[in-house]
Formats: structure tokens, sequence, C-alpha cells
């Protein structure tokens, strides 16, 4: 009974962290999805060591596990996409923004001014 009870226990604390887990996928919340990397590296460990007979006694919940953890997985692979369009647009731009110049009087090329920005205030 008790071996039961522990094991349900954890099973169930696997699920609500990739429900967890889902919600700052979804918001956008890196900081909190990374911290979260250590409790889901314990979780993979407990579900890498169920002994048969748990395999069996708690089909239907792994079943919900195994769906939710390819649905974030889905998630993760889009989020990481999206992060990586991001960079590579943002490097599109700065190279964009080096090659505007201006061009002397004789057609000489000037070389752009430096990329940080001042601002003067009078009194």
């Amino acid at each position: 009974m008790f071996e039961t009870w522990k094991w349900q226990s954890r099973l169930d604390s696997v699920e609500t962290l990739l429900k967890t887990e889902r919600e700052l996928l979804l918001s956008g919340d890196a900081r909190r999805l990374e911290q979260l990397s250590r409790r889901r590296e314990r979780a993979e460990a407990v579900l890498d060591g169920l002994p048969e007979d748990v395999l069996s006694q708690f089909q239907d919940q792994l079943v919900r596990i195994r769906r939710l953890a390819g649905r974030n997985a889905t998630l993760l692979r889009a989020y990481l996409d999206g992060a990586q369009q991001g960079i590579q647009r943002l490097a599109e731009i700065e190279a964009a923004q080096r090659d505007l110049g201006a061009y002397g009087r004789d057609g000489s090329r000037i070389a752009p001014l430096a990329t940080t920005s001042s601002c003067h205030r009078r009194a």
C-alpha cells in the first residue's frame, strides 16, 4: 500500500511539473523555465526507474504524462525555432545598419558613426 501511494505521489508531481512547464512555455518565461530544468531531470529519472508492476498499475496516468511531455516538446521546439529566427533577424538588421552609410562629395564612403547614441540636453 505504501509503495502504491509513493509511486502515485511521484507520478502526480511529474504531471504537475509538465503542466507548469507548459504554462511557462506559453508565457515565454525562459528564466523560470530554466529553473525547472533540475526538477525535470529528477522527474525523468523517476520515470526511467519505474518497475514493471508500477508501469502496469499506472498505465493511464503514464499515457497522460507521455502526452503532456510530447506536447511540451513540440512547444519547446517552436520556442527555440522562434528564438533562432529572432537572432538571425537581429543579425540581418545589424548587418544592414553597418551597410548604411554616407558618401562624400567625391563619392568616397564615409565611415559610419559609432553605434552608441548620445543625447544632449540643455539645462
